[in-house]
């Protein structure tokens, strides 16, 4: 893995998306670090990706943020990411 590079996923209530991605990425050995932030209301995905176990092949972090009422709200996760 190359730490030259991290690739932030901004995400809102996408479950299905975020992890058809994530499965692509664990497939290909994605070569950057990446973090998910998540400024949705689903807990769910907060549980799921919590732990790194299910995708062995990638560097990642999760960080649950308020949800994103506003544009400043998201505005916000992106400059903390």
């Amino acid at each position: 893995m190359s730490n030259d590079l991290t690739v932030i996923i901004p995400t809102k209530d996408r479950k299905r998306f975020l992890y058809r991605w994530m499965s692509y990425a664990n497939k290909i050995k994605f070569p950057f670090r990446l973090l998910i932030a998540d400024g949705g209301k689903d807990k769910e995905m907060y549980d799921y990706f919590s732990t790194t176990k299910s995708y062995p092949n990638i560097d990642f972090e999760y960080i649950k943020f308020p949800y994103d009422e506003s544009i400043n709200d998201y505005t916000l996760k992106i400059v903390n990411s």
